[in-house]
């Protein structure tokens, strides 16, 4: 009994490495195609955690890669939005930095070096979880930004959405538990921010139409998309995921490549080519938008919750975190 526990405790702290290692890997093998979302539309770079250094989940990157990104993104001028502005701004190419979770990593080390660049973002933290500690990842617990630093990043022009009540995969809700992963939480941050929480940020990147529609009979208004693009309507932002494997150069070519207009014929004026790297083939985006979410930060491959239709729940632990804040 004491072995199969041990094995079992083993595997779920190994698989979501090797998994990441894998798709790492199989990132840099695909094939890849020329075409892409190709239209003066604005994208999103999705960050999860800022770290002096990240830890061996997948979803950190290095401060000092986030600060040469930033730079870059402006080098190339390509414009910082939030979430909200992606519908109104004409400005192209543009690009909103987006963070799920509302990690105190990101009041630590992200929120510096934006304030630095007057760069603003869009935070979308988990409501339930703001000032505690998230329990998914099992390489290393996480703390959850307090009530005190999301006003003060709200009151300097940072958006604030949703990334749901307790980081549920809303798709395997029923209705009466989506409507409260949404409702319960949008208040509880408006309450907070003492702003309206227009935007969301569906966790694991799961959504479909109940989901959307849900979510707008509750009054948010605009969205992230991690994966699905081409099915989601206007006002769902298309978002990539920024991990551990990325450079800085990596993560401008993305934004550059997925906002900006496709190539035109030369013409006898020079002119200044936005960077390229053309997207994964259809197959592997999908592919990877459906792994990484859940190994990123050390999620098993499968969590249980009795609220999940037809799945029973595995216990949560939310023990405080330690409160600050700059003011």
């Amino acid at each position: 009994m004491i072995t199969a526990i041990i094995t079992t405790a083993v595997a779920i702290a190994i698989i979501p490495t090797l998994t990441g290692l894998a798709a790492a890997l199989a990132m840099s093998l695909l094939p890849r195609r020329d075409s892409s979302i190709h239209n003066p539309s604005p994208v999103g770079l999705l960050f999860h955690s800022i770290d002096e250094k990240p830890r061996l989940n997948m979803s950190g990157t290095s401060k000092n890669n986030f600060g040469e990104a930033l730079d870059s993104l402006k080098n190339n001028n390509i414009a910082t939005i939030t979430v909200s502005q992606h519908t109104a701004s004409t400005i192209t190419p543009r690009a909103a930095i987006t963070f799920d979770d509302g990690l105190t990593a990101f009041y630590d080390n992200a929120y510096p070096l934006l304030k630095e660049r007057g760069i603003k973002s869009t935070v979308f933290p988990v409501a339930a979880l703001v000032g505690k500690t998230g329990s998914w990842d099992v390489m290393g617990q996480t703390c959850h930004m307090t009530a005190a630093m999301l006003r003060e990043i709200a009151d300097d022009g940072h958006e604030v959405g949703s990334h749901s009540l307790t980081h549920a995969n809303l798709v395997w809700l029923d209705d009466r538990g989506l409507i409260r992963e949404l409702s319960d939480s949008k208040a509880m941050l408006e309450d907070i921010t003492g702003a309206a929480v227009k935007s969301l940020s569906f966790p694991f990147g799961s959504w479909d139409r109940r989901v959307w529609d849900a979510a707008k009979s509750v009054g948010y208004e605009y969205a992230t998309a991690y994966r699905g693009h081409r099915r989601a309507p206007p006002e769902m932002l298309p978002v990539f995921g920024v991990y551990r494997f990325d450079s800085a150069d990596d993560i401008v070519k993305r934004a550059a490549s997925a906002a900006s207009p496709p190539p035109q014929p030369p013409t006898s004026q020079p002119t200044t080519q936005p960077l390229s790297l053309p997207p994964l083939s259809d197959a592997a985006s999908k592919a990877i938008a459906l792994i990484m979410p859940h190994f990123s930060k050390g999620t098993p491959i499968v969590k249980f919750r009795r609220d999940y239709r037809l799945l029973p729940r595995r216990a949560p632990q939310d023990p405080t975190c330690g409160a600050r804040s700059r003011s």
